[in-house]
Parts: C-alpha cells; sequence; structure tokens
C-alpha cells in the first residue's frame, strides 16, 4: 500500500546557535553549526564580506587599539595603535605617524576627558591627544630650581626659598620642582635666573616662595609663558596670598584601562596593586594623587584574591569588576567617593575591552564577556546571553574553546546599524582572535564569524575593524567578498525526528533559496548517521547561436548537470551572464531549446551564459529583484543506488564558498513517505 507524501517544515524564524545539548531534544529550528551567516527575520543569509579600508601609513603589524576622537569644536579624528606607533587619518585610509616609542604587543584602551582623547595601556605611559599632538598624560616637573640673588633695594628682608610649577594647556599643575637656595635680602628686591621651562604642553609656569625664615611655600605670581627665564621679587610678605603649592599633583599611574565619572579619570590594572582603582583631580586627567595614605583611589574587595579586569559607567553609576565579583561606586566629591562594602549579589566581572552598552526595551545594560560566557548586566542582575534554553541558544561549546588565558583581549562593540552585538575572541591554540560571537539583540540570536579582529568602531558612516593579525589592514565592513577572498558560509540544522520508531522513506526537500548569480551551493543530508551531499544549483548552459537570434540550445551545461527543461513554461525568465533578463516565449524539451524574447538590456552576445530554472516559485519559476534569484529548489533525497533512502532521523546542513557568491535561506521543507499511517507531525 502506497501511503501518501507528508510534509514537515521547521518554523521560521530559524533560532539558535546552539553547540551544547542533545540535538534530538532541540526544536526544529534551531541551528547546531553556524559560519559567517546572520539570523534574519525570515531564515539565514550570508554575512556582509569587507574591503580594505587602509591605503598607506601602517606597519605590517596587527592593529591594537583604535579610536574615534571628537574634539569639543567638532573636529573628528580617527587614532590607530599599530606596533610601536600611534597614527593618526589624514585623507581616507591614509595613515601617519603622531607618536613612536611604544613597546609593542600592548592593547590601547581610550576615553575622553577634558577634550583629550586618553591612552592607557598597562604597561606604556599613557598617552594624550588634543587633535595636534600626541604627548605623554603626565606633565613633567621641573627637575632643575631656579637660581635666587639679592636684588636693588625693596621690601624684602629675611631668608628666602623660591620653587616653580608648570601649569598645561588644560591648567593642570605639577607639583613643584626643587627649591632655591637661601636667599637673605634686607630691604632688597630678589633676582630669579634660569627659571626652568617644560615640554611643549606647558603654558605658563607659577612660582611660590616662602615667608621671612618659614618653610611652606605661598603662591608668588604666575609666568604667563614657557620662555622667560628672568623674574623680580618685590613683594611684600604681608602681601602674600594664602594658596601653597601643590604637594598632591601626582603622574597619573600606568594602568591598564580608564573611564571617566563625574569628570574624574578612574585607572585601574595597575601593575602590583590588583585591587586599587586611581582618580583623577576632577576634570583634570594629568594630575592624580597617589599617596598610600591621603591619595584618591579605592580598594576593591582586598583580600578577595581576585583582579579588577574592567570599570564601565552605567545610568550614571560607575561598576567595578573583578573576575567573580562587581562593585558599584557612588560620590561626588574625592572625599565621598565609595563603594559597597560587598559586591552585588549574584555578580561575575566583566573584561574591560568586552564591554558595550546596549540599548534593550527595559533600557541600557552592559554586553560583554565574563570567565563564565557572554552576559548582559543591567547594573541589578546578570543575564546569561550564551545561555537560553527558552529560544534553544546555548553556546557553552563555544565558550570553553575560548583560550582562558586572552579573555582579556576580546573586544565588544555595538553594531547600531544592525541591533547586534560583536564580540572578537581567541579560541585556544591561537595566537590572536580569530572568531567573532555575534548576539542579533533583536531577534534574539547567536552566530559565528572567522573574522580576524581586534577593534571595531563607526567612522564616517563606515563600520571599520582592524586586524588581529600581522598584516597591519584597516577594513570596511560591506560587499559580497573578504577583501577579494571567497566568503566559507555553513549552517546545520538539529536532528529532525521524523519517524518515531519506524522507519520512513525520504522523498525530497523544497529549498527556499536566494542566489546572486550562478553557482552551487551544496546540501549535506543526513539520516541516522549516514551522508548524501546533493549541489543547490541553478540550470545553466552556454548560448551557442550568434547574437541575433534568441533561440538557444544547451550545449555545454556549466555545472555538469543535464538542463531540464521539462518543468520550464512559457512567461518565466531568464538571465544572461551580460546582466540582460528576458521572458521566455518558446520551450522545446525535446530538443533542450528554449526562445526568449524582450531583453531588458539588450540581445546577448554570443558566449553569453543563459541561465534558467525549472521548479516554480509561485507563478514564474525564474524571478530576479537587483541581482539576487529566489528559488525554491527541490532536491531529492536519494542514494547511490538511485532510491530514496530510508530512515528515523534526518538533518540538513547548506554549505557555500563561492567568491562574490552569498546564499539565503528562506525556509526548507521536508516530504517523506510513512510506511504506514501516522499522524500529522506538528512543529
Amino acid at each position: 500500500m502506497i501511503r501518501r507524501i507528508r510534509e514537515y517544515r521547521p518554523k521560521v524564524p530559524f533560532r539558535g546557535f546552539n553547540d551544547t545539548d542533545d540535538q534530538m531534544n532541540l526544536p526544529s529550528e534551531v541551528i547546531v553549526d553556524i559560519l559567517n551567516m546572520d539570523f534574519t527575520p525570515t531564515g539565514l543569509k550570508t554575512v556582509d564580506g569587507y574591503s580594505e579600508y587602509s591605503t598607506s601609513g601602517l606597519p605590517t603589524a596587527s592593529i591594537t587599539g583604535a579610536y574615534v576622537y571628537n574634539k569639543k569644536d567638532g573636529t573628528k579624528k580617527l587614532l590607530v595603535d599599530s606596533n610601536t606607533d600611534v597614527y593618526v587619518e589624514g585623507s581616507t585610509g591614509v595613515f601617519s605617524s603622531i607618536y613612536t616609542g611604544l613597546t609593542a604587543g600592548y592593547m590601547g584602551n581610550y576615553t575622553t576627558l577634558a577634550d583629550f582623547a586618553i591612552r592607557f595601556d598597562g604597561t606604556n605611559q599613557p598617552l594624550k591627544y588634543d587633535g595636534s599632538n600626541m604627548l605623554t598624560l603626565k606633565i613633567a616637573k621641573p627637575t632643575t630650581a631656579p637660581s635666587a640673588a639679592v636684588g636693588s633695594s625693596g621690601n624684602l628682608t629675611g631668608d628666602y626659598m623660591y620653587k616653580v610649577t608648570f601649569v598645561s594647556k588644560a591648567g593642570a599643575e605639577t607639583n613643584p620642582g626643587p627649591s632655591t637656595s637661601i636667599v637673605s635680602p634686607s630691604s632688597q628686591q630678589v633676582d630669579l635666573s634660569a627659571i626652568p621651562t617644560g615640554s611643549a604642553e606647558v603654558v605658563s609656569r607659577k612660582i611660590y616662595r616662602t615667608t621671612a625664615g618659614g618653610t611652606a611655600f605661598y603662591y608668588l605670581d604666575t609666568i604667563p609663558d614657557n620662555t622667560t627665564t628672568t623674574y623680580t621679587d618685590n613683594i611684600a610678605d604681608t602681601s602674600l596670598g594664602t594658596t601653597l603649592a601643590p604637594t598632591d599633583h601626582d603622574d597619573p599611574p600606568v594602568g591598564k584601562f580608564a573611564e571617566v565619572y563625574k569628570e574624574y579619570l578612574f585607572v585601574a590594572g595597575v601593575s602590583g596593586e590588583p585591587t586599587k582603582v586611581y582618580f583623577s583631580h576632577q576634570s583634570q586627567p594629568e594630575i592624580f594623587k597617589t599617596s598610600a595614605t591621603t591619595g584618591y583611589y579605592l580598594q576593591i574587595g582586598l583580600n578577595d584574591g581576585q583582579e579588577i579586569i574592567g570599570v564601565r559607567t552605567l545610568r550614571n553609576i560607575l561598576y567595578i569588576f573583578k573576575e567573580s565579583s562587581t562593585w558599584p561606586v557612588s560620590g561626588i566629591t574625592p572625599d565621598d567617593m565609595m563603594t559597597t562594602s560587598q559586591p552585588i549579589s549574584n555578580s561575575y566581572g566583566l573584561y574591560h575591552r568586552s564591554i558595550a552598552t546596549v540599548t534593550l526595551n527595559s533600557g541600557d545594560v552592559l554586553v560583554g564577556l565574563t570567565k563564565h560566557g557572554l552576559y548582559a548586566f543591567d547594573g541589578y542582575t546578570y543575564r546569561n546571553i550564551g545561555y537560553q534554553p527558552d529560544v534553544g541558544i546555548n553556546i557553552t561549546g563555544l565558550i570553553n574553546s575560548l583560550d582562558p588565558n586572552k579573555l582579556d583581549q576580546a573586544y565588544g562593540f555595538n553594531d547600531l546599524k544592525n541591533n547586534r552585538y560583536i564580540l572578537s575572541v581567541t579560541e585556544a591554540g591561537q595566537s590572536y582572535n580569530n572568531k567573532q560571537i555575534v548576539w542579533d539583540y533583536r531577534l534574539n540570536t547567536i552566530t559565528v564569524y572567522d573574522r580576524k579582529c581586534n577593534i571595531m568602531l563607526d567612522w564616517n558612516n563606515n563600520t571599520l575593524f582592524g586586524t588581529s593579525e600581522a598584516t597591519g589592514k584597516i577594513y570596511k565592513i560591506g560587499g559580497l567578498n573578504n577583501a577579494g577572498s571567497a566568503i566559507t558560509q555553513r549552517a546545520e540544522f538539529t536532528w529532525w525526528r521524523i519517524g518515531g520508531n519506524q522507519d520512513v522513506r525520504f522523498r525530497f526537500f523544497n529549498v527556499d533559496t536566494t542566489l546572486q548569480g550562478n553557482y552551487s551551493p551544496s546540501v549535506t543530508v543526513y539520516i541516522d548517521g549516514d551522508s548524501i551531499s546533493v549541489p543547490l544549483n541553478l540550470y545553466t548552459a552556454d548560448v551557442t547561436t550568434s547574437s541575433s537570434n534568441t533561440t538557444f540550445t544547451a550545449t555545454t551545461v556549466v555545472d555538469g548537470s543535464t538542463w531540464d527543461l521539462s518543468n520550464v513554461v512559457v512567461g518565466m525568465f531568464a538571465v544572461a551572464s551580460g546582466g540582460s533578463k528576458g521572458t521566455i516565449t518558446a520551450v522545446d524539451d525535446a530538443n533542450n531549446t528554449l526562445t526568449v524574447d524582450n531583453w531588458d538590456n539588450g540581445t546577448p552576445s554570443g558566449g553569453e551564459i543563459v541561465s534558467v530554472r525549472g521548479e516554480s516559485w509561485g507563478s514564474v519559476a525564474w524571478s530576479t529583484l537587483g541581482g539576487n534569484y529566489r528559488v525554491t529548489k527541490t532536491l531529492d533525497i536519494i542514494g547511490s543506488d538511485s532510491v530514496n533512502l530510508k530512515g528515523r532521523n534526518i538533518k540538513f546542513k547548506i554549505s557555500h564558498a563561492g567568491l562574490n557568491q552569498p546564499i539565503t535561506l528562506n525556509g526548507i521543507s521536508l516530504f517523506y513517505q510513512p510506511k504506514r499511517k501516522i499522524k500529522r507531525v506538528e512543529v
């Protein structure tokens, strides 16, 4: 008895992915292996490719940092770290060095305060950039004392000493340099000479003086330049103010990363101080107070054995992330800056470079990598993005494959254009970031790319990324290939349990797909552990007649298969390789010829390829929209003996790696024949 053919259709949209759980128990729409394909509301599509953006100026080395610097005056600059230098873009894609001498190989982390772009990496001196020059963040204080000598008659009598400080363009003042020797005028003036000058960032200097016989240094006067080296003092003690020379304007610590909070620059990751966070003077990132007893710093979980791995602001609260805990910080002034005595309950810690702020329906959250996986933090609780059993997501296998010693190199980016959080990571056995975990927070799906990326950013309406490979390249997202190479793409579904306790005969798949040309993705069908591979191709043939003739004969079939015109009917479309599309007006299946008229871009020339397919899609079998060819392809499930295969469980995998050959998977239908009457399978 012949049983009627039944249809099994996994749900759309597809979901996942899940590389961990038992595939026999997952929903039919879950993807268990995926590479370089994005989830869409209707299915899957090939990820956008990329092309080279940088054209000259960068060394043959990995890109270890990049930053878009926005000045208050509206000026924008693109900064790039590579090897031992920091570079700035001039004309599009052309870079020149603005700072050299870095110890290579350390990831640059940037922020902005006081109209400076500020860079930390944990090894090199912190740097600042004002749009013209990149200099060390610290302002070196004077190293020599001025000379003091008695001058002509005046207002000073007694023993005096003098000191000098430097003042930067941003108004930050250093601690004073060494004092002069004692000078002892008697109703005289004091002449200062050899007054020290500072670096190019110093715009003025301040002079401090003791009172007669005193030891405290009071503000005396300002030299409003960085060139004058003499000064005459004739100010009586009674005319001095009460402002003392600063003693707590220390150099910035050499930390790994920094964050701005309440106009203070918070710095963590200082060598030898794994639980300490320093903060600068307010609005003055060039000066800190680092005294062990009275300094501006916080100790975070001093004796818990964890180091600080990140610092980030969310909703006007600063959060300090340790390896397995999160600590909120509040306060307005240095005296009331404080953290809680205990971390947030059941919290983790986000690695600094991996953190990106994402806006969900519930508000802003921080998304990033922890030691335990990919999480979102809303200021109160953590949500495991990589483990969501209610929607079939479980990427525990992928997380466990990461190099635990390189988690701090992971980089997170919020792709606002596409509502995606993209995390660049290093797998075990790799020396640099070699994969990207992509969370589409609009669709709540996860996919994987194989881009080698250390940094991503938006710049002049482009999304750029800096390579983690030693090629010195910055790439621009977009296009159908990866800088001239084919995009390797695949998607594999979970097992579909069709037969239950007995075999069924699998007849064919209908695959709803979109191609951009004439090429053949591969479909692999697995049945109870065995597999067959089927090309998902379009029927193509060479034009053999002259350009003035519109009747074509299939003499050479491009993909090696038979040009089957049995299902081609008048009214369908045919497309020539030159881009012209015409309407089929006659079909002779017996002689393998068809006639095409009404070409929209001129009659094809001899030797062009004319493409047509035999399956129907709605009322037409061949359709083009903007160069995309939508087909519903029927794939027979036939073994080597030309007989439909039978079994109980089946799964579907599509893969391709052709140059400029993206694919879209819009839906799948499986048709099978039970051995006896069974109930309809509902998905």
